[in-house]
């Protein structure tokens, strides 16, 4: 359960009073995932409203091994942006704190995910790495949405296929044979609100239901706006058939778009130059040989009054 946030609102007849709103993730470890959110004047108030609610929004989701992703997977969501990709076995949950619970909630073991943007909105965060989850295809239903099979080269196996899904009969296509022009296009979710009706949990949030109170973020270089192909030129992402008939292959690939996603790591921290940081550093590199040097001539005393 994430930290509770509370507000305090200040009334002409009550006077000041606080309400405490609270975000609440259960689940049964075994891919199973209820989310809740609730405010109340009281915390316990606040924290029975949000269970109730979380065990009235279950979400199933099929996982790899019980344990991780079936495949790479991005997602942006308002100003944040999520990319996680699966992990090997016992390699553990790599990813933000928030991500890190929800992965325990869900039975997610191995897993690395990064945040960029906006990493303190809960709710935001919450609602992407869930839409993520429910955006990941098995390998039977990868199958059958490209047509080919989904194979393997492990280097445990010398680089040996091993087949893990092929397609539906009926489901299978040549690659020699695809026309460009009647290529598939992807699904977008239908997102129009109708009059008393809510948008379900794992739809991402319609611009036009709430007025932004500041400007759009203008784009920034980032591995997840910028995907890149083997140039270094940014792309969009290109049609699964297409990238089929060039000759692609492999299955992140053709999840992405046929983009790779530039993963860059964390610079120096600000106060890294400091003046004080910089003394010590200095005062570090020339004493350096202090100690070795120390050591060597306790040797050498030690030497001369072992020999004669």
């Amino acid at each position: 359960m994430p930290p509770f946030q509370a507000v305090a609102t200040m009334t002409a007849t009550v006077g000041r009073y606080r309400r405490f709103s609270v975000l609440v993730a259960t689940g049964n470890g075994r891919g199973l995932c209820g989310i809740g959110k609730a405010k109340a004047i009281t915390l316990p108030a606040a924290v029975r409203q949000a269970k109730q609610r979380a065990s009235q929004n279950l979400v199933s989701f099929d996982l790899k091994d019980n344990r991780t992703l079936w495949h790479i997977g991005h997602v942006h969501e308002w100003h944040s942006t999520i990319f996680a990709r699966p992990g090997v076995e016992g390699s553990g949950l790599i990813c933000h704190r928030l991500i890190r619970t929800l992965c325990q909630v869900i039975g997610i073991k191995d897993m690395y995910a990064k945040v960029e943007g906006s990493t303190k909105n809960y709710q935001v965060l919450t609602r992407g790495f869930l839409r993520l989850l429910s955006e990941q295809q098995t390998y039977s239903e990868m199958a059958n949405r490209i047509g080919l099979n989904v194979v393997e080269f492990s280097p445990d196996q010398d680089m040996y296929p091993r087949l893990l899904a092929s397609p539906a009969p009926g489901n299978s296509v040549d690659p020699s044979k695809i026309n460009i022009s009647s290529t598939m296009k992807t699904q977008q979710a239908n997102l129009t609100k109708k009059p008393n009706e809510e948008l379900p949990i794992l739809a991402i949030s319609h611009p036009d239901r709430h007025r932004p109170r500041k400007p759009w973020p203008e784009k920034h270089e980032s591995f997840l706006d910028d995907l890149v192909q083997d140039g270094e030129e940014p792309t969009v992402a290109t049609d699964v058939f297409e990238l089929i008939a060039s000759g692609e292959r492999d299955l992140d690939a053709l999840v992405l778009g046929g983009r790779i996603p530039r993963i860059r790591g964390k610079g120096e921290p600000s106060y890294w130059n400091n003046p004080g940081n910089l003394k010590v550093a200095a005062e570090r590199y020339r004493y350096r040989n202090h100690d070795a040097a120390k050591r060597q001539r306790e040797v050498y005393e030690a030497l001369d009054q072992l020999s004669p």
